[in-house]
This record gives C-alpha cells, sequence and structure tokens, in this order.
C-alpha cells in the first residue's frame, strides 16, 4: 500500500468511525510499508496505546476474540484460555496498539503547514482551530472540522481533507497551495468550490469495491459456512478486489 493509500485509509476509518481516536492493532501494522509506522510516530501523527485487551486466539480455525490475561513481574507473560484448547500464551509484542485522535491529527496539519497551533474547540467542539494561514488576499483561521466528515474550514468555506493530503518524496504531506486557495475563497465563487463531480465518482467507485466486498463475503460464506467473520474479512483482502484495504475496513462493509 502506498504512503498516501496508507493515511487516506487511516482518515476514512477515523472519519467513519466517529469518535475522538482510532486505535490501530500489531496485526494492521505488520500490513504497512517499510518504514510507515516509524515515520508516523516520528511526525507525532499516530502514537503508542495501552496494550490490547483481547486478542483473536490463533489456535482454531474459528479464530475467537479472548480476553487476555497478564501474569505481570519481572518477566511479565501474557495468555488467553481457548475452550479447545486451553491455555494458550501470547506474545507481548502482538498487544501493541497505537492511536491516531483528533488533537495528533490537528498537530500534525498545524505542523505540516508550519502554523502556530492553537488547539482551541469552536461550535460546540466541532472545529478544531490550528492556526492563522494567509493567503494572497487575505490571512484566516484555519479550522478542522471533526463532526462527520473530516474538513479543513475557513471562514464559510472547507475542503474535505483527504482531498489535500498529498505525496511528496514518498512521505504524505498537505497541498499548501490548495489550502491558500480556501483562505482566499469567498462563498459562492465556483473557481474555488472543491470538485463535486469528482467527488461523486469516487463515491461511486467505492460503493463498486463495496459490492465486490459483499458478492465475495456470499461466496466464501457458501463455501465455508462456519468461519468467522474475520477470516472471511482476511481472505478478501488477500484478493484483487480488496484494492489495498485493510481486512477490519472490508468486514464493516461485507455484511451491508
Amino acid at each position: 500500500m502506498p504512503p498516501n493509500s496508507l493515511l487516506s485509509e487511516l482518515l476514512g476509518r477515523f472519519q467513519a468511525l466517529g469518535e475522538s481516536s482510532l486505535l490501530i492493532g500489531f496485526d494492521e501494522v505488520q500490513c504497512w510499508p517499510e518504514g510507515a509506522l516509524n515515520t508516523l510516530l516520528e511526525t507525532g501523527l499516530i502514537a503508542p496505546a495501552s496494550p490490547a485487551k483481547t486478542t483473536i486466539c490463533k489456535r482454531c480455525e474459528e479464530e475467537c476474540s479472548m480476553r487476555v490475561r497478564i501474569i505481570p513481574g519481572d518477566h511479565p507473560r501474557a495468555f488467553i484460555m481457548c475452550e479447545e484448547h486451553g491455555r494458550e500464551p501470547v506474545d507481548l509484542k502482538e498487544l501493541q496498539q497505537w492511536q491516531l485522535t483528533q488533537g495528533q491529527l490537528a498537530r500534525w496539519i498545524a505542523d505540516t503547514l508550519s502554523l502556530r497551533f492553537s488547539g482551541k474547540r469552536l461550535d460546540g467542539g466541532k472545529l478544531l482551530e490550528l492556526g492563522l494561514v494567509s493567503g494572497k488576499k487575505r490571512a484566516q483561521m484555519l479550522c478542522l472540522h471533526t463532526d462527520g466528515e473530516l474538513a479543513l474550514v475557513a471562514g464559510s468555506n472547507r475542503i474535505p481533507l483527504v482531498d489535500a493530503v498529498q505525496l511528496i518524496d514518498e512521505a504524505s504531506s498537505l497541498d499548501a497551495d490548495l489550502i491558500r486557495q480556501l483562505v482566499d475563497s469567498t462563498t459562492g465563487d465556483a473557481r474555488h468550490t472543491p470538485n463535486t463531480a469528482r467527488r461523486e465518482v469516487r463515491k461511486l467507485e467505492t460503493a463498486a469495491i463495496h459490492e465486490q466486498w459483499r458478492k465475495e463475503y456470499r461466496a466464501l460464506k457458501k463455501k465455508r459456512p462456519n468461519m468467522s467473520d474475520i477470516w472471511y474479512s482476511q481472505q478478501i483482502a488477500k484478493m484483487e478486489c480488496a484494492n489495498g484495504k485493510q481486512p477490519e475496513t472490508i468486514r464493516r462493509q461485507m455484511k451491508k
């Protein structure tokens, strides 16, 4: 998965979740491009989170989600209790988690654009001030809209955050020129409004991908009826139709 696709994937999941933070598990990170984890940690976009309290039992085909029990001490150990196989050890490193929060995302945007970060909450917490951006015509406070679609807001104008993400030297960045256009734009000026047609095409393409996942899910369900949803999503993730998406993303869409 290209680095910019990874960031777009994370932002899409964060937006769909509708929460103030997104947890990222160990297994998911193993599928990332080499060096992506360290890069995101260094930029502050993600940060370490508390260890997972549950994990998937890999001993059985059912792949049940089981509660993790940790034995503390100088050399802590972890295990789960499998109903069929009894006590099964768990590698502590596989319980590692990372998180993406609204605050971290806002700080990353501000740092990427070299803004003096504000962090002030507005509009009942729906807007998070990022910093003052100067365009050719005016300067305005740039904000991150966090309620529903993640968007960059200046005055009464906005653009989806994902539209401003771009790849520079194999690293995810933001389109500063587009953001300055946002700051300079005035309400009702069609030259600076987001490309609605392009977004509609993207929505149709996404819907088609989701429908293909559902088709593959039904086929797998017919062939292997007693497997878990996690297993089905993992199989679909290996297919070309997965389009580079993670099993958890596929699992949320394949039964709708």
